[in-house]
């Protein structure tokens, strides 16, 4: 797929939960189209809908009503199995709290999509060092997670993120737990990686300095776009 063309289309895009008595309207009726090769970030205050929104760019939930198009596919008609591998091979997920397994090294944390692949072990192994090395950690490799700082464990993170050759990046609020500085370092390997692999990313965040530093800000309030 070349830049220019629609990974993301929400159309009229509602989610709501709870029961018919009591609602709660997370997202409403919102239009969105993201291209390949951007890098856009939402912004918004707690409860906005910012974080729904990726969950449902990420097929991670359902809409309640309207459509999403994912690479041209309307994802409301897609089996569960289907969905479970585009989340596995097309989709790679950031998260403020690292999700590290701490008994692993971070070579091993960062090959764990893999297995689910069927990639032998040194396969797994070739690839996951080749990511860390991108990301600038190849000699932090047999680390455990507890054996680095909060930024290298971001870094790890998004190693993992990044292994299975993703076309789409959703970020949510991976800066939230790092300092100013570290935060700027892991928006600024973003942005390389971005350039570097013409991956597509998404990124959620509260705070308007890091919302800045995307190609495209979007500012969420009330479950709609605002701005």
């Amino acid at each position: 797929m070349s830049e220019g063309k629609a990974i993301v289309q929400l159309k009229q895009a509602t989610k709501i939960y709870g029961s018919p008595k009591r609602q709660v309207v997370a997202v409403e009726n919102i239009t969105l189209t993201i291209h390949v090769g951007e890098f856009v970030t939402v912004m918004g205050p707690s409860g906005s809908g910012k974080s729904t929104l990726l969950h449902l760019a990420g097929c991670l939930d359902t809409l309640t009503s309207g459509e999403y198009l994912f690479e041209g596919m309307p994802v409301e008609r897609l089996g569960k199995n289907r969905l479970a591998e585009i989340r596995n091979q097309k989709i790679g997920f950031v998260f403020q709290t690292f999700y590290l397994l701490p008994r692993l090294t971070a070579v091993a944390n960062v090959a764990l999509p893999l297995v689910y692949r069927g990639i032998s072990s040194k396969e797994q192994q070739h690839h996951a060092m080749a990511m860390l090395e991108k990301v600038g950690l190849k000699d932090r490799a047999y680390h455990s997670p507890a054996e680095l700082s909060g930024g290298e464990q971001q870094r790890v993170a998004i190693a993992r993120a990044l292994i299975g050759r993703p076309v789409l990046i959703l970020a949510d609020e991976p800066t939230g737990n790092l300092d100013s500085e570290t935060a700027g370092q892991v928006m600024a390997l973003l942005q390389t990686i971005r350039q570097e692999l013409s991956v597509t990313i998404l990124l959620v965040t509260h705070d308007p300095k890091i919302a800045a530093l995307g190609g495209r800000a979007i500012k969420m309030r009330d479950g709609q776009i605002v701005e």
